[in-house]
């Protein structure tokens, strides 16, 4: 099976966001588990590009911190 989750972990409190956010296609999925429910689905071609440029300009800042750490554990 192919894996189609990649993660960055990272030790920065600045990302800890409380909801989820899932980009497909042209589908912006967001989703807060937190109480209650709740969940958007947005089907918008420009929102799901604004979103994953977004995603890519935090892929990008965290994968620096995200290297240093596993390579942490490769050392154990």
């Amino acid at each position: 099976k192919a894996n189609l989750v990649k993660r960055h972990i990272i030790h920065s409190t600045e990302f800890e966001l409380p909801s989820q956010i899932i980009v497909y296609k042209n589908k912006v999925a967001m989703i807060s588990l937190k109480k209650e429910i709740i969940s958007t689905l947005i089907d918008n071609k420009d929102i799901a590009q604004t979103f994953r440029q977004i995603f890519e300009l935090l892929w990008g800042y965290t994968s620096q911190e995200h290297e240093q750490i596993i390579s942490k554990w490769d050392q154990k």
